[in-house]
């Protein structure tokens, strides 16, 4: 329904709400739309083939142009406009907004450089270890700030699909924690999770004996 948008009436936008300033946390910096926007980055991961990708694809162009003409403003570019379905670029258009890392604000809030400082190493990871990950999602994050503090920095992940271009240099190594041959159904199974973490946690802790 994007695609048939052609007006916006912010007319009865709160004067609180144009007064007020808004810190939005984003963990990505994917832009509105385009090849590395909103529609082609996650709606795979919700199950759209590839002609819906292309006609959510357009709708976010469309709509962008709308947001353009009525606010002034051109979320189409800005990083981080993309995330989560493009409400990162909806806060940009419609509020008094900007974009912070997610995982910045959560580790200043933390503290987490004193809570690191002196350890041999850090583990970080999450269900799934990809390309986006590598775009400033928690575990790229981590791994920044224990590089600053000259920590190796190791990452887990459930399963780990990354392409011949992605730079994961950074990180002293990516252990999946699922062997590539075994099927979904089965990985999930308590037992057997369990027995893969301890796997993946002897294959880290061996490298440093």
């Amino acid at each position: 329904s994007m695609a048939k948008v052609e007006d916006i009436d912010m007319s009865r936008v709160s004067e609180a709400v144009k007064e007020s300033e808004f810190i939005v946390a984003c963990d990505v910096d994917s832009p509105f739309c385009g090849p590395r926007g909103a529609a082609y980055v996650f709606s795979p991961q919700k199950g759209a083939d590839p002609r819906m990708v292309e006609s959510l694809d357009a709708g976010m162009e469309h709509i962008s142009s709308v947001i353009a003409r009525v606010t002034g403003k051109d979320v189409r570019n800005v990083p981080g406009a993309g995330a989560a379905g493009g409400l990162g670029g909806g806060f940009l258009a419609f509020l008094n907004a900007r974009l912070e890392r997610g995982i910045e604000m959560v580790l200043d809030a933390i503290g987490f450089d004193d809570i690191i400082r002196g350890a041999d190493l850090v583990i970080t990871g999450e269900g799934r270890v990809d390309s986006q990950t590598l775009t400033g999602k928690t575990p790229y994050g981590i791994m920044k700030r224990a590089l600053r503090q000259g920590i190796p920095c190791i990452a887990i992940g459930g399963s780990v699909m990354l392409g011949d271009g992605d730079d994961v240099s950074g990180f002293d190594a990516v252990v999946p924690v699922t062997p590539p041959d075994m099927p979904l159904e089965e990985a999930m199974r308590s037992r057997i999770a369990s027995s893969n973490v301890c796997d993946a946690v002897r294959k880290i802790v061996s490298r440093y004996e």
